[in-house]
């Protein structure tokens, strides 16, 4: 994939396949959308070891909007996922966090019943409630919503450039340092 030119995503992946590949890759790999499983403990989300090696080998970190990733599931807000994007800029440094929202939108309760089904090795045949229509965090329900973000990420001191890195820059230097020319 390093000779390709092709971005590694280690967002679906184990523990051990994390750290394995993040320490195998020449370029640096991405977690386009997980947050960190000591801000929150779902198995998706990644071990601070982890985060430390991502940050070592120059990777970034997509901050998971998905309800069940977030502390407060469907009663989640703006400030709720600025807050795990505050935990992974503490944990990783401003240089490796980026918007990663994992947004589904329009999908009916069984979309989602056969999609987490789906994970690990065997079939799980136990249903989820979730809601329908699904609801992403309440301030930020829609993409044309995300302006939103920028805001929030203002109004908590951030500095303009930070934003900017967040919001797209240091996606644009992974993509740099990854994709062949």
């Amino acid at each position: 994939m390093n000779r390709l030119g092709i971005v590694i995503d280690l967002s679906h992946v184990g523990d051990r396949t994390t750290l394995d590949a993040i320490d195998l890759s020449d370029k640096p790999v991405a977690i386009t959308h997980a947050n960190a499983r000591s801000f929150f403990g779902h198995v998706r989300n990644k071990t601070d070891d982890a985060l430390n090696l991502l940050v070592e080998k120059n990777g970034v970190i997509g901050a998971n909007a998905f309800p069940p990733f977030l502390s407060a599931g469907f009663e989640s807000t703006l400030a709720d996922y600025v807050d795990a994007i505050d935990d992974l800029v503490e944990r990783a440094g401003i240089d490796h966090v980026v918007i990663g929202t994992d947004y589904t939108q329009d999908q009916p309760p069984s979309f989602f019943n056969w999609l987490f089904a789906q994970q690990g090795t065997k079939y799980q045949d136990a249903s989820v409630d979730y809601p329908n229509p699904f609801l992403h965090p309440t301030g930020m329900e829609t993409p044309d919503r995300f302006s939103n973000i920028a805001a929030e990420l203002v109004r908590r001191g951030y500095r303009n450039e930070d934003v900017v890195k967040v919001l797209g820059g240091n996606w644009l230097r992974l993509f740099g340092e990854v994709w062949r020319a």
